[in-house]
């Protein structure tokens, strides 16, 4: 199914095969089977990025969102960064987790 816009078409198709939540993968579905173009490019053409208060987003499906998809994309660059700075690591790393929503199911995606 074409939306009419060649990028936001390739965009949908990765998320759709990226993205392993069954959840946020229909909510993009329903987006696209509806075709709402307008829909799709609020949650795709944006791609989050670390502010003063960390990665703030609303928690839904898309790259410009929260979700575990981004969230192990958002780990692994962090990951790799922490690499190429500081090189292979004598110690761990701390992940934690706090009180807020989903914020356990947040430090769990981090741990793979």
């Amino acid at each position: 199914m074409t939306l009419g816009c060649a990028k936001l078409d390739q965009q949908v198709a990765d998320y759709l095969a990226w993205d392993q939540n069954v959840n946020t993968r229909s909510e993009i579905q329903k987006l696209l089977d509806e075709k709402n173009v307008d829909g799709l490019k609020a949650r795709m053409n944006t791609r989050l990025v670390f502010g003063t208060a960390g990665v703030r987003a609303p928690m839904q499906a898309g790259f410009g969102r929260l979700n575990d998809l981004t969230i192990i994309q958002i780990t692994h660059g962090f990951a790799r960064h922490m690499l190429n700075v500081y090189g292979q690591p004598k110690t761990g790393v701390a992940i934690g987790f706090d009180g807020r929503h989903n914020s356990r199911s947040v430090q769990r995606l981090t741990e793979k």
